[in-house]
């Protein structure tokens, strides 16, 4: 579509429109005007509303998101502390089978001096 018939066809939907205040018998009255006022500003206190609530939303989800960052810290260093005490007892077994195997060895030596 041309540049020009897309103006001319703009203009004619445009033109077509009633005005916001008006009805459609003609401009509006006062009460019309007054019910439309209340409407719109039951409207926009709805918005004001659903923006209180959004914003609310979303502090909570800020909120649970650094408890869950705060979880998974506590979480990896709970495991990193599993690691250790893991390891910690693997040496601690194997230095119990090392003792274990020289005493047996020292008492089958002197089993065997007797």
């Amino acid at each position: 579509m041309s540049e020009s018939l897309l103006t001319s066809s703009m203009d004619r939907s445009i033109a077509n429109q009633q005005p916001l205040l008006s009805s459609k018998t003609g401009p509006m009255t006062d009460e019309e005007r007054r019910k439309y006022e209340e409407e719109r500003s039951k409207l926009y206190q709805q918005m004001d509303d659903k923006d209180d609530e959004i914003q609310q939303q979303s502090q909570l989800a800020e909120r649970v998101k650094q408890q869950l960052m705060e979880q998974d810290e506590t979480i990896k260093q709970r495991k990193q502390e599993y690691d250790n005490l893991l390891a910690e007892l693997q040496k601690a077994q194997e230095q119990n089978s090392k003792n274990k195997d020289e005493t047996e060895d020292l008492f089958s030596a002197i089993q065997g001096n007797r």
